[in-house]
């Protein structure tokens, strides 16, 4: 059996399409070590935290180099420590190693390895291509609406969900919807149908409206939401003096996106407005709302995944792609994921 894979490796701080990811054909093959399973990649999905590792100050500098990126796979087991772990030779599965970066063990590359807590079954009715657009877009928003936000099945709970048609927000509408909640999304014109078809009751087009002065309007009183699921990462949304209004009392703000980072001055901006919501009393103006910003435990992700998968069982959870590339390909891949212009998830064949 050969010892090493075909593999897009970063050894450089650079974007995709600058050299920050070379496709090697005889990178080291990885080798289960412990309880680690290997796996046999089929696909890979695109996460944005991925090229952001990549060459984005200040995550380049805590990538692992050389290493493999993506933590979002699909594939088969092929080896490792398998007594005691559940899972047999061949299983078909899909996880996500959330710490690639730490590790320099990502997807990307015609192997992985993955401890058995972070896999769960593929359904038999997806595809391999379908099955990789589940880990996050299920993970996130599970953890975000259901375990931080207190989502209740037939609690009636009204949703908004900033971002709707990205690789969390399609996954954010459905679990919404799936626990019986009324849900208000953000997305382009060109994402409407899209959204609409995921359940959303109602849609804005935040090209054409000023959405705080909107929700502050329309969404006060019994209107007002009980959770504020922000995949897009704009803390104003909760910081406005306005928030109050169509946030209630006993809202929450989630922040999933985080925002837009591209160097220090970015970051130190996050970093203040992150201070600003989670650290000022009220009597100093700080907002009477809860607020979390949402990080996964990497030791929870496959029982987040599993819990969530009976949605899928249930027939109320489905993949969106948004463009499929082969492995040769990936630099397109990214050039797609990095123009913000997917609409889902944007997914890589791996032979």
């Amino acid at each position: 059996m050969s010892e090493t894979m075909k593999a897009w490796v970063t050894r450089v701080r650079l974007p995709p399409s600058q050299g920050g990811i070379v496709l090697e054909e005889d990178y080291p093959k990885p080798v289960p070590k412990g309880s680690q399973l290997l796996i046999k990649v089929k696909a890979v999905a695109l996460n944005a935290g991925g090229w952001k590792t990549i060459y984005l100050k200040p995550f380049c500098y805590i990538a692992k180099r050389p290493g493999t990126c993506e933590p979002e796979f699909t594939g088969v087991i092929e080896g490792g420590q398998l007594a005691g772990s559940g899972w047999d030779l061949g299983d078909e599965v899909y996880g996500a190693n959330t710490t690639w970066f730490l590790s320099g063990n990502g997807a990307l590359a015609q192997y992985v390895l993955t401890d058995p807590d972070k896999l769960a079954r593929k359904p038999r009715s997806m595809s391999f291509e379908e099955a990789a657009t589940l880990p996050v877009a299920l993970l996130t928003p599970y953890w975000s609406l259901v375990t931080i936000g207190g989502l209740v099945k037939g609690d009636g709970k009204r949703i908004f969900i900033n971002g709707g048609s990205g690789g969390v927000g399609f996954g954010a509408i459905q679990i919404a919807k799936a626990y019986g909640a009324y849900v208000v999304s953000t997305c382009s014109p060109e994402s409407e149908a899209l959204v609409r078809s995921l359940g959303a009751d109602e849609v804005i087009d935040y090209r054409s409206v000023d959405l705080i002065p909107y929700l502050s309007e329309k969404y006060t009183g019994r209107l007002s939401f009980d959770i504020l699921c922000d995949n897009v990462g704009n803390p104003e949304l909760f910081l406005h003096s306005a928030s109050g209004s169509y946030l209630k009392p006993d809202g929450m703000y989630i922040n999933v996106g985080g925002g837009a980072f591209n160097g220090w001055k970015d970051t130190g901006w996050f970093l203040w407005q992150l201070l600003k919501c989670t650290c000022v009393p009220v009597f100093l103006g700080g907002v009477p709302r809860k607020y979390r910003f949402i990080q996964t435990p990497p030791g929870r992700v496959g029982e987040a995944m599993r819990a969530a998968a009976q949605l899928i069982d249930e027939g109320k959870f489905k993949g969106v792609i948004d463009s499929e590339y082969e492995f040769e390909d990936a630099v397109k891949a990214y050039d797609r994921i990095i123009s913000n212009r997917a609409k889902g998830k944007v997914v890589i064949k791996v032979p």
